[in-house]
């Protein structure tokens, strides 16, 4: 299997302004050997009929239709329809490198791999850049030793810089309905169904942070699926990697302290009180030399300031947001 077919799936909803110069990035992709399968989600812009008049003038491009029902419904749908025996994922409004598939391939072959990863390039609203590319190749040879890189290490969670072998995309599925971190819990539910993983620190994709951003407008309850999602996985964990649970709890706490800073900063505070007051209980009960072992330390700095005052954590991420 030198040259495998690889279907690369784009969720699109009302992309239009962006969709065109990511579609000719996928079309002049080095890898020759790619079907693109567009997933018009309901879009209410001129984004379905991009799309095919893209799928009239390339042979490899096709084109499903559905009503709105969310990136994950797209995103299944189309591993769905996918003939390829290798699976990729690229958002609409974002640049793939025109060599990121067949690095993700090569390195994936080279290395017997079931799931290959590299970096990626994110571009924010002022236009500045960053990447943690180091050039390194780092491979995990069984899913407990990535389990536990996952917990200690960071990694970039989105499934656009990732191939995935179809059999691990079969067993698993987008969890539709939930709108934020779906894509880290399905990252993480493949590498662990993953045999081996490799990881190339190289950007080969842009991803584009801007002001319209979803996660960047007002609170509302579609945060609290970061801290479902980590429960999610505290639960494989303790069921597959026993020893490594204290490290998926502490991933929950940092998971709680980052939406409870969401809250304050972008006005959902007083409107979820009581889902506010939960989490910092959850928070709070933790003791500071369990946190202190297993949190960052960024982390273990906003415990400890909620852990004596929970007023005072609020006016210090109001107001410097700096620890």
């Amino acid at each position: 299997m030198n040259n495998p077919l690889i279907s690369i799936i784009v969720p699109i909803y009302n992309a239009e302004k962006y969709l065109e110069k990511t579609l000719v990035e996928l079309v002049n992709q080095t890898y020759d050997n790619l079907e693109i399968i567009l997933v018009d989600d309901g879009s209410t812009d001129k984004s379905g009929e991009i799309c095919d008049r893209f799928a009239k003038e390339y042979k490899n491009i096709r084109v499903l239709h559905q009503p709105n029902s969310g990136v994950c419904a797209a995103r299944n749908n189309g591993i769905a329809a996918a003939k390829g025996s290798l699976i990729g994922f690229c958002d609409s409004d974002d640049l793939p490198d025109r060599d990121l598939y067949e690095t993700l391939c090569n390195v994936m072959l080279e290395n017997d791999a079931e799931l290959s990863m590299v970096d990626v390039k994110i571009v924010l609203p002022n236009g500045s850049e960053k990447t943690t590319s180091n050039g390194e190749l780092e491979i995990w040879n069984t899913p407990d030793e990535f389990a536990y890189k996952f917990f200690t290490q960071y990694m970039n969670i989105g499934v656009y810089t990732k191939l995935f072998k179809r059999e691990i995309c079969d067993k698993i599925r987008f969890e539709e309905g939930r709108k934020i971190n779906e894509d880290m819990f399905y990252f993480f539910e493949a590498a662990v169904n993953s045999k081996k993983t490799v990881h190339k620190s190289v950007a080969k994709y842009t991803y584009f942070r801007r002001d319209g951003s979803s996660t960047l407008n007002g609170f509302s309850d579609k945060f609290f699926d970061c801290i479902y999602f980590a429960d999610r996985i505290v639960d494989i964990t303790k069921e597959r990697f026993p020893k490594l649970e204290d490290y998926a709890v502490a991933n929950k706490i940092s998971t709680s302290l980052r939406v409870l800073k969401r809250m304050i900063t972008m006005g959902g505070y007083k409107k979820y009180s009581d889902k506010r007051e939960e989490i910092i209980s959850y928070i709070r009960g933790f003791d500071r030399k369990y946190c202190k072992k297993y949190l960052k330390q960024k982390d273990y700095t906003r415990f400890s300031v909620l852990k004596l005052n929970k007023k005072l954590f609020c006016l210090m991420t109001e107001y410097f947001d700096k620890y």
